[in-house]
């Protein structure tokens, strides 16, 4: 799927700026970066309501399995659940 960049952008500031700058599981403000709830390559959109502020290792641990995200009917907008998994550190 062809990104566009500047729609990307734009829903990744409003992301950061609903999140507040933070780690939406930590809460860190240090090596924030967008998650796509639905991966992009599973058919993930570049939408607000798709993107989630992690920072760099709660990123990686969900990438390597270690954390998990459980979102509602409001995706990303709503309330999210954080389950951590065998072998989380």
């Amino acid at each position: 799927m062809k990104r566009d960049w500047t729609a990307y952008d734009s829903a990744k500031q409003s992301m950061y700026i609903r999140d507040e700058y933070r780690c939406r599981h930590c809460h860190s403000k240090v090596g924030l970066t967008p998650h796509h709830m639905q991966w992009r390559s599973a058919g993930g959109q570049d939408t607000l309501d798709n993107l989630i502020t992690l920072c760099i290792q709660c990123h990686d641990r969900v990438h390597d399995g270690l954390l998990e995200i459980e979102w509602g009917p409001l995706g990303g907008d709503g309330p999210v659940k954080f389950i951590r998994k065998a072998g989380y550190r």
